[in-house]
């Protein structure tokens, strides 16, 4: 990386605080380099990344019922906050258009695998009710998914 370039990664950490408060990564880099008043040649190539990622706008999330493929990001495992009504597994899938949506994992999917966590990472297709979040509108949240299954791995 140029110094120019570096130079110009730097003034980001320190001026775009909408990008970098959004961001534990970012924001501890921020903190050292105020600290420090420098940063190494990989974690500028890191931030540099972080923030390029950052400012290419998502796609918005479709809204109403929707049959998407895309990957698993994360799953784990919601109380329902009820004594009686156990709690339920969620994911957060990230569509191949880029926006993501957090659902409830559907036993089927639950089911093709010994361990819920082994879905994270593998690409699933499915159907569900989306409604867009009033904060990001690339991120919903999904309702009633059916017709769940996992893609082959390549």
């Amino acid at each position: 990386m140029s110094n120019e370039s570096n130079e110009d990664v730097i003034s980001q950490l320190r001026e775009n605080a909408a990008i970098v408060e959004r961001n534990e990564f970012l924001r501890s880099l921020r903190s050292q380099l105020e600290k420090r008043g420098s940063l190494t040649e990989r974690q500028i190539a890191a931030a540099g990344r972080f923030l390029s990622a950052a400012q290419t706008p998502l796609p918005p999330a479709p809204v109403g019922r929707v049959e998407f493929r895309g990957t698993v990001l994360s799953v784990k495992f919601k109380e329902s906050g009820y004594r009686q009504i156990p709690g339920s597994w969620k994911a957060t899938i990230q569509s191949e258009e880029g926006w993501k949506a957090w659902l409830t994992v559907p036993k089927n999917l639950q089911e093709s695998v010994p361990d819920v966590q082994e879905l994270v990472g593998r690409k699933v297709t499915l159907e569900a009710t989306l409604s867009r979040s009033d904060r990001d509108p690339s991120f919903a949240f999904g309702k009633k998914p059916t017709r769940a299954r996992l893609c082959k791995q390549e």
